[in-house]
């Protein structure tokens, strides 16, 4: 059995929003998106290239897909894709839906030095708890109140996480080395030429 993060985040905590924070974190770029306030034909939000007065302003983060995990309904797999501040191209961690204690939503990804500084900046974000690895004789080593709403009918709420999230600054390798005696798995190549 692995040794991994334990990262409990509030029970409204929407997975497309912890994948961008977490591609955000990781170093991946934001990209604005603009689409109509009223609906195309078929009822769905038309795209558009430039914003007007006629158009609201989404970001995403290219580099960050979700998809439902096909074994356990309850997970969705959060892949990573670019160039991460650990120097990888990729990393993988699940999203359980439903936690331990049913009151959460949480990530469980191996306990290193780039999981616990993502994990770290989700709490940040969002509020909740860390464990930096599970093995330990630790309930709680990281605990941030909720910061959190993921009510989009108040328009004021929606903005102001966008702007939260434009205001993310990707991760360094100071960040990585900081917290790195606190992993569970050494992984000193991410630092070799720094």
């Amino acid at each position: 059995m692995s040794v991994n993060v334990i990262c409990e985040l509030p029970a409204d905590v929407r997975v497309s929003d912890a994948s961008e924070v977490i591609g955000i974190l990781a170093g991946l770029p934001i990209v604005e998106k603009h689409h109509l306030r009223s609906n195309g034909p078929l009822g769905i939000p038309s795209l558009v290239v430039e914003p007007t007065e006629d158009t609201d302003t989404y970001l995403t983060v290219p580099g960050v897909k979700v998809v439902g995990n096909h074994a356990i309904p309850e997970m969705a797999d959060i892949t990573l894709n670019g160039d991460l501040v650990d120097g990888e191209k990729e990393h993988l961690c699940y999203w359980h839906f439903e936690s331990d204690n049913g009151t959460s939503r949480s990530i469980r990804p191996k306990s290193t030095a780039f999981w616990i500084s993502i994990c770290k900046g989700l709490v940040d974000f969002f509020g909740g708890e860390l464990i930096y690895a599970d093995c330990s004789s630790s309930s709680c080593d990281y605990k941030r109140d909720a910061l959190y709403s993921n009510n989009t009918e108040d328009d004021t709420v929606y903005e102001e996480m966008e702007t939260r999230k434009r205001n993310i600054k990707p991760l360094t390798l100071e960040d990585l080395k900081e917290v790195h005696s606190l992993a569970g798995y050494d992984t000193p190549e991410i630092f070799e030429g720094d």
